[in-house]
């Protein structure tokens, strides 16, 4: 018998993850997290996501000379 959470599955759509986990007690749960545009997704044995989000370039600044 495990004595930790147990992952079943994980379902990644464009826009929403789920998360199906069974605690130790038998308890089965879903978690469920929007996903904004990432570059990459971890999840830890308990069945919790972190979002490494794509951050966007700098924005070059654009001088004007006067003169």
């Amino acid at each position: 018998m495990e004595k930790d959470t147990l992952i079943n599955s994980i379902q990644i759509g464009k826009k929403k993850a789920q998360i199906h986990t069974l605690t130790p007690d038998g308890i089965p749960t879903i978690n469920e997290y929007l996903l904004p545009p990432f570059k990459s997704l971890k999840i830890d044995y308990k069945g919790n996501l972190q979002i490494n989000p794509i951050k966007h370039p700098k924005r070059k600044k654009h001088y004007t000379l006067l003169g």
